[in-house]
């Protein structure tokens, strides 16, 4: 972040750069120091940010700006996924690619092929369940490790998932 807060400055942004044990106390201090009576954020992709955010006790009104990150806003994504019957990234990319004339050939895709996945790969093999493998742990000197464990979590979670439907999507905004 001080590469990027430099580069800013050489910019002739105005940019404050803190290195602080906690992430309150410079914000609290520095909305105070600017006399900031609105605090504009772009709204964050990441949920416990957004939770933390929203439950600080600041001096100021916070106004949560959209996110340009990404082509597809949240509330976009959800309408989209709500009007289907199945959740493919297939057919998100298509309607994508249709939305913003990406690749493109009026109302073709250039090249007259959606995706070239049946050149490019097998299936996989039925019942087939992701392990951990153990050669970084050795290269380490350990049996195990504890991001091992955290990665075997991770796929015992994948293998046993149920698919993604809109219900679980529309719970975890």
């Amino acid at each position: 972040m001080r590469h990027f807060a430099a580069e800013l400055k050489a910019d002739n942004w105005q940019v404050t750069y803190k290195i602080a044990a906690d992430f309150i106390t410079p914000l609290q201090d520095w909305i105070a120091a600017n006399k900031i009576t609105n605090l504009q954020i772009t709204n964050p992709c990441d949920r416990p940010f957004l939770k933390l955010i929203k439950s600080l006790d600041l001096d100021c009104e916070i106004t949560f700006l959209p996110d340009n990150h990404f082509l597809w806003d949240k509330d976009e994504f959800i309408t989209w996924a709500n009007s289907r019957k199945r959740l493919l990234m297939e057919d998100f990319y298509r309607e994508g690619r249709k939305r913003f004339n990406i690749l493109m050939d009026g109302k073709k895709p250039i090249g007259g092929k959606w995706n070239y996945d049946k050149d490019n790969r097998k299936p996989p093999k039925k019942n087939v369940r992701i392990q951990v493998s153990d050669i970084g742990n050795k290269r380490r000197g350990s049996k195990i490790t504890m991001q091992g464990d955290r990665y075997q979590r991770l796929l015992e979670k994948i293998n046993n998932r149920t698919p993604l439907t809109t219900t679980s999507l529309n719970n975890r905004q």
